[in-house]
């Protein structure tokens, strides 16, 4: 366990299913001061509404600073050393749309969920300062296929392999490395939540076919899994992020700490659902 202590948080992608209880979890903790949430344009008006028309408080919405950065994210290093400065905790739920349900291109998963996800976990150690780093990636993901002089041969096929290579890179990162930076490596099967509880709402009409068959079959196809591949609600998933950086630190010399679903829930003091 580790001493109760205040800090700021950085908080890479806000708005959607994730990144949404995550905002709200950050801003009703005691314990974080300040939230800086950066994302694409558009986000901080967004958020701003989310947080008062779901939460209503002044002065945890008086924590938040929102910051909106190009589409490309060509400007996400510059804001984080504008904004983030002093930020013990860096927390990324960026990846491609779609991703988890194979909807999203190859190029888009590399750039995104691999590419993006290294260069704001390096920029948060080595730049803002921060001593955490929590990424998100899958209990599928295998990261040991990218050692063999495979890297850079070719895009990750799918979801799983770019997560796969995304732990390979932080694992294998010198900055990384040298700083002796905490590496939390959230791995979640399926991401759960109710659609209101999304700042960046899509239309039920927008939302891929497979996408609502997925979140519909995959809970009953799972309750006959291994428990780490049961599903998570974000909710939950939030709470443990959270909960994860106030209260816990790995054991010693463990710089890189893979947590699935049974971690999760018991931080989240769900142990009856393991």
């Amino acid at each position: 366990m580790v001493g109760y202590h205040e800090y700021t948080a950085i908080l890479l992608g806000g708005t959607g299913k994730l990144g949404s209880h995550l905002v709200r979890s950050f801003l009703l903790s005691p314990l974080c001061n300040r939230l800086v949430c950066i994302g694409r344009p558009g986000q901080a008006d967004r958020l701003e509404k989310f947080i008062t028309d779901k939460m209503g408080v002044a002065g945890a919405k008086s924590k938040l600073q929102a910051i909106d950065i190009s589409e490309d994210l060509s400007d996400l290093a510059g804001a984080m050393k504008q904004y983030g400065a002093g930020a013990e905790l860096a927390v990324s739920a960026l990846g491609a749309r779609g991703g988890r349900y194979n909807l999203a291109t190859p190029a888009d998963l590399l750039r995104l969920d691999v590419t993006e996800n290294l260069r704001f976990a390096e920029t948060a150690a080595q730049e803002v300062g921060a001593s955490h780093i929590t990424l998100m990636s899958h209990i599928a993901a295998d990261h040991s296929k990218w050692g063999k002089g495979t890297e850079g041969k070719g895009m990750p096929k799918g979801f799983k392999e770019a997560k796969g290579l995304l732990e390979y890179r932080i694992e294998k990162s010198d900055v990384l490395k040298s700083l002796g930076t905490r590496v939390s490596i959230f791995k979640p099967s399926l991401i759960i939540g109710e659609q209101s509880d999304q700042c960046e709402l899509p239309g039920l009409a927008s939302v891929p076919i497979k996408e609502k068959l997925v979140n519909i079959m995959y809970p009953i196809q799972a309750q006959f899994m291994l428990a780490q591949y049961r599903e998570i609600s974000a909710e939950h998933l939030a709470l443990a992020i959270r909960i994860n950086h106030e209260m816990c630190v790995p054991p010693e010399g463990v710089l890189m700490e893979p947590l699935g679903y049974e971690e999760c829930m018991k931080l989240v003091g769900k142990d009856e659902a393991i």
